[in-house]
């Protein structure tokens, strides 16, 4: 089990918070572009974050 602080937890918990907001964000941007090769990068980054969010979800969860 993870051992943290409070304050780790509270760091944590932002963190996270962030990584969902910048994924819905490259995800909206990626929406509204035209141009093929930068929707995908977009779409990338969009996954990225998600995927940074689920890696340190995955840390309160053991």
């Amino acid at each position: 089990m993870l051992q943290c602080s409070l304050t780790e937890l509270i760091d944590l918990s932002d963190i996270i918070r962030t990584e969902r907001f910048l994924s819905e964000k490259y995800k909206n941007c990626s929406e509204g572009c035209t141009d093929p090769q930068l929707k995908e990068k977009l779409q990338k980054c969009a996954a990225d974050h998600i995927d940074h969010c689920c890696s340190l979800q995955k840390l309160f969860n053991e």
